[in-house]
């Protein structure tokens, strides 16, 4: 009896760890084939000019979905390639390490964003979950949410922000109140509040998706409704970026 016991313990542990040795050597071959695409992205990208590509983005962005003249963008810069489930996969439209939310919201897009269409833009650090609170006034306050390699692009935004103005948000928790940066339009000092019943202003969160044949794809969400996203696509041909319909894969 021992001796069934102790050969059904070791079936047992050699099939768990060959099963864990499969798994490290799959995801390390989609690790490994991730990073060729990225690669291939990269220098497919390479030398692009993304300032028409920027121009054609700002045109298609709803605001009449946009009416309130606060305007809180989410900031997400996270370029690394995500695992690679099949070459046909829509995973694969979420790797975005050459034109990514770091060259879309520059001083350029906020400022003209802010003139033309009259909005105070507020950043809002996607995986952070937080906006750009004054008494976190160095990013290594979020370390936790994100790594090293995001923090370097969202130094840029902060630089920038911290040039600014300082605005007071009024947050639903215990009444309390914290500063914020954000580019104004409007000189006035401005409040915004974070209850539902009582918040003045909206939310737009570009997601920029890139793949071979210098092709970007956004998919464009509005006061966070995942259930009315409108997606464009862009593609650079003949010295121009132009909208493509893309066909599924």
């Amino acid at each position: 009896m021992k001796n069934i016991v102790y050969l059904l313990f070791i079936i047992i542990c050699s099939s768990l760890y060959s099963q864990t040795n499969k798994r490290k050597i799959r995801d390390s071959l989609d690790e490994e084939s991730s990073k060729n695409l990225t690669h291939q992205i990269l220098v497919d990208f390479k030398d692009l000019n993304y300032t028409k590509l920027n121009q054609k983005i700002i045109s298609d962005i709803d605001f009449n979905q946009l009416k309130n003249e606060n305007l809180v963008f989410y900031f997400s810069s996270l370029r690394r390639p995500i695992i690679l489930i099949s070459p046909h996969d829509e995973v694969s439209r979420n790797v975005n390490p050459a034109f990514n939310q770091t060259i879309f919201w520059n001083k350029k897009t906020i400022r003209f964003i802010r003139k033309k269409y009259h909005k105070n833009l507020i950043p809002f650090l996607k995986e952070a979950n937080s906006f750009l609170f004054v008494k976190n006034n160095k990013l290594e306050s979020y370390s936790g949410s994100f790594s090293s390699y995001d923090l370097n692009d969202k130094k840029k935004l902060l630089k920038l922000s911290k040039k600014r103005k300082k605005g007071l948000i009024l947050k639903t928790q215990k009444n309390s109140q914290e500063e914020f940066y954000y580019f104004p339009f409007k000189s006035k000092n401005l409040t915004i509040n974070t209850n539902k019943e009582t918040e003045n202003f909206n939310t737009l969160y570009l997601e920029f998706h890139n793949k071979l044949n210098k092709i970007v794809v956004v998919d464009f969400i509005y006061n966070l409704n995942y259930n009315n996203v409108t997606h464009k696509t862009y593609q650079y041909k003949n010295n121009n970026w132009e909208e493509v319909s893309l066909l599924k894969e």
